[in-house]
């Protein structure tokens, strides 16, 4: 993959975890096109357009935040399919992973993401990192201006 793809590709998968992590849309938004593509694994519709993505995310999000179940987005590394940077998301437990995020870019902006059970959280190499956790908010729930694209 070229460097310059795969460092934007990272740089749009650590938006999409800092927003679990951090329970905040608004770090997700700028980088979403508006004809977004989000499938998963174990729904069979594909959800498009980023308007539509973006009622479903903040329904999920406000979930999360009223049930107290803890979420960890992380970081993290695949070779299946579309070798590169991914997420890998926790539930309930911290080290409990359940999914796996594949993104794949339209220019600058996220064309598609896919919320899957194959590659499995627990094949990709982890990185520890983990957007929004252990910092300073500059704006609520810790979504800094620096991380948004250009």
């Amino acid at each position: 993959m070229d460097e310059a793809i795969d460092g934007l590709k990272l740089e749009a998968c650590r938006a999409y975890a800092r927003m679990i992590n951090t329970l905040d849309y608004s770090c997700l938004d700028p980088w979403l096109d508006p004809d977004l593509e989000y499938q998963s694994q174990q729904v069979l519709e594909v959800m498009r357009g980023k308007e539509r993505y973006s009622e479903y995310i903040r329904r999920k999000i406000e979930t999360i935040r009223n049930s107290g179940y803890r979420t960890v987005a992380e970081i993290a590394y695949t070779d299946m399919f579309d070798p590169g940077p991914c997420v890998i998301i926790a539930q309930g437990e911290e080290e409990r992973w359940v999914a796996t995020l594949m993104v794949k870019m339209k220019g600058n902006l996220i064309g598609s993401m896919v919320m899957c059970i194959i590659p499995s959280p627990y094949e990709c190499r982890r990185t520890r990192e983990q957007p929004g956790r252990g910092c300073t908010p500059i704006r609520p729930y810790g979504c800094l201006e620096a991380d948004r694209p250009e």
